[in-house]
């Protein structure tokens, strides 16, 4: 079992990719507000971020992302767009984004690269 965050400001896609995640067995814990993400991130200690790159509250996912790794150099986070990957693919790098996916996507592909960020770091596989 991994700790997830995820942060987007729509609320419904937080809740499906929340629900996905948790029947993989996960702790998940999601909010549509930048700084609520950050203070969750600093309490919780999430090994996986999931964060949408643009959102309606004053950071962008990217800023998120880094105020986490702050936090926890090993976080793995995959960031979710709408935009085109070329436009961001600098900022991702510089960033240390593990994955960027573009919308729409589903609910599966989310679970995958999850699970192919826990792999590459061996967090939170054992069964309880």
């Amino acid at each position: 079992m991994a700790k997830i965050v995820i942060l987007d400001d729509h609320h419904d896609l937080c809740l499906s990719i929340q629900c996905r995640l948790s029947m993989n067995g996960h702790d998940v814990r999601t909010s549509s507000v930048g700084d609520e993400a950050i203070d969750i991130g600093h309490l919780f200690q999430p090994d996986v971020l999931i964060t949408d790159w643009r959102l309606d509250c004053g950071y962008d996912g990217l800023e998120v992302a880094e105020a986490f790794r702050f936090a926890n150099q090993r976080i793995k986070t995959i960031l979710i767009t709408g935009h085109s990957i070329k436009e961001i693919e600098n900022h991702c790098s510089t960033a240390q984004i593990f994955k960027t996916i573009r919308k729409p996507f589903s609910l599966e592909e989310i679970a995958s690269s999850v699970e192919d960020a826990l792999i590459q770091d061996d967090i939170g596989l054992t069964s309880n």
